[in-house]
């Protein structure tokens, strides 16, 4: 089966459970902010820039979330004479759950995209734009009723040799 095979079956079954959930089940939305260290590696080099994320989301099922992400660059790294910085990353993630009291452990399943600007005093500059299956695992601690603080991993992306990873750390405000 091909990926975007298995990732619309994913996401159809998702939807079957959003429509099965109680009215109970289902919690108010959520937006989060996060500081992402991005870790991009390509035969050879290893560059970690780091991001601004924000990710909005709701609870469709007692154990499912559907999550949206969006970040981009707050600073740069420089590797060999080039400056490389995340322009700009997009992804949607069904976010299976599992609640421990306070604590929410998580995993995440969807689809990205990304977009990486290198300068390069011999070549020049140019974009880099890729888009794959992305996926990852996190912890929520509740703060209260609407706050609560996270952490996360994210293999954003994987190309062939071209890989990004992040670690995120950051807070949560659900409505």
């Amino acid at each position: 089966m091909s990926l975007q095979k298995l990732l619309t079956a994913i996401i159809l079954s998702s939807g079957v459970l959003a429509a099965s959930a109680s009215a109970r089940d289902a919690e108010k939305p959520y937006v989060g902010v996060d500081y992402t260290m991005l870790q991009l590696e390509d035969v050879g080099i290893d560059v970690e820039p780091y991001a601004l994320r924000v990710r909005g989301g709701s609870v469709v099922a007692k154990y499912l979330a559907v999550e949206a992400h969006a970040a981009a660059g707050v600073s740069s790294d420089t590797v060999q004479g080039a400056r490389i910085n995340l322009n700009s990353l997009y992804a949607v993630y069904l976010r299976p759950q599992v609640s421990l009291g306070a604590l929410h452990v998580y995993g995440l399943v969807g689809y990205g995209y990304l977009n990486i600007a290198v300068k390069d005093a011999a070549f020049g500059s140019y974009d880099q734009d890729e888009s794959d299956f992305t996926f990852g695992a996190g912890a929520q601690l509740d703060l209260g009723s609407n706050w609560a603080v996270n952490a996360s991993y994210i293999q954003q992306l994987k190309v062939e040799d071209f890989q990004v990873d992040s670690l995120n750390a950051g807070v949560v405000y659900r409505f």
